[in-house]
Formats: C-alpha cells, sequence, structure tokens
C-alpha cells in the first residue's frame, strides 16, 4: 500500500502539470489509496482538493475521451470519497453524503455509478448492523448489475451475501430470501 501511496504522490505531482481533469482524476485515486493505507487525514485533502478541482472545471470537462471511460469528476470524487469512508470505518459517512452523491450522479447522468453505489450503501448499512436495509441496497445494486450485465458487478451482490452470512445473519429471513433470489438466479 505503501508503494501505492508514493506512486500516486508521483501522479499527484506530475498531474500539475497536466489539465485540470488529470488533477482531478489523479487526486480522486489518490485518496482511494489513502484510505485503503487508513491515513484518514491525507485521505480527507486528497478528496477535498479532488472535489474543489473538480468543481472549478464548472461542469465544463469533456467527454472523458483521455480516459478509458467517461469520467465525471465531481461524481466520480464523490463515488470515491464513500467507498474511502467505508475503508477507514466511517459508514455514517457514507450515509450522510447518500442525497448529495446520488444528485450529482444523476447531474452527471453517470450510469456506472448510478449502478455501484448503492453497494456502498449496502455496505455502511451492514457496518452499522442495519441487515434489512442493507439487504435492501444489496438489492438495488444487484438489479442495476444485472441491467449493466457486468460479471464484475454481479459477483459483488455474491461477496455482499457472504459477508452477510460470515457477520452471522445468515439466518435473518431478510438474508434468506436474498441468498435464495441470488441462487435461483445463478
Amino acid at each position: 500500500k505503501q508503494e501505492a501511496v508514493s506512486l500516486l504522490e508521483e501522479a499527484r505531482d506530475v498531474s500539475f502539470g497536466a489539465s485540470k481533469q488529470v488533477m482531478a482524476f489523479v487526486h480522486s485515486y489518490l485518496a482511494r489509496v489513502y484510505a485503503s493505507a487508513s491515513d484518514e487525514f491525507h485521505f480527507e485533502r486528497a478528496v477535498d482538493t479532488g472535489l474543489t478541482i473538480a468543481h472549478s472545471l464548472d461542469s465544463a470537462y469533456d467527454d472523458g475521451g483521455d480516459f478509458v471511460y467517461a469520467w465525471k469528476p465531481i461524481s466520480a470524487t464523490l463515488a470515491e470519497q464513500s467507498w474511502g469512508y467505508l475503508a477507514i470505518g466511517a459508514p455514517h459517512k457514507t450515509l450522510a453524503m447518500r442525497a448529495e452523491i446520488g444528485l450529482q450522479i444523476l447531474l452527471d447522468q453517470d450510469a456506472r455509478l448510478h449502478t455501484w453505489i448503492p453497494l456502498d450503501w449496502a455496505r455502511a448499512n451492514l457496518m452499522l448492523g442495519k441487515i434489512e436495509e442493507s439487504v435492501k441496497e444489496a438489492r438495488e445494486f444487484y438489479c442495476r448489475a444485472k441491467v449493466m450485465q457486468s460479471p464484475h458487478a454481479i459477483s459483488q451482490a455474491y461477496k455482499l451475501l457472504k459477508g452477510l452470512e460470515n457477520a452471522g445473519y445468515g439466518s435473518v429471513p431478510v438474508v434468506s430470501d436474498f441468498r435464495d433470489e441470488l441462487t435461483n438466479e445463478k
């Protein structure tokens, strides 16, 4: 993880000579790596910087042609913030930003993040012991993942189910129903 942090810090430094889109992109992923390394201070700083840069684009960013997919700086950075809060053990912060990130995803028309964000909410609710809410969000994620036809996304629904079971909630009726739903789909 430290090597990843060092490499992304170097990328951050190089990005200052590139476009604002690239600077925001690098800060977004730098935030993710800081969260993975449990460095809350630098995580928050990278998110704030990434969002400041993204907002300075004033929705004038291009179609993402410089990237692998059509990356939207504001919604993507907010999604990294949401994921990062889970990584540092602050699920309540992920849930607190639900309205903000949901609105930004709609404004950016970001179908990829629209599919993935319920997984963060499901994980946050699981971390808080809110099992019914977790499964509700997991079902929403699973439905969106099926529409997107992403095997990777669909596999994350199964991974979340395993997490629910490993946490001791396997016999809870809503978890059993979710297991049956996934089993029947297979």
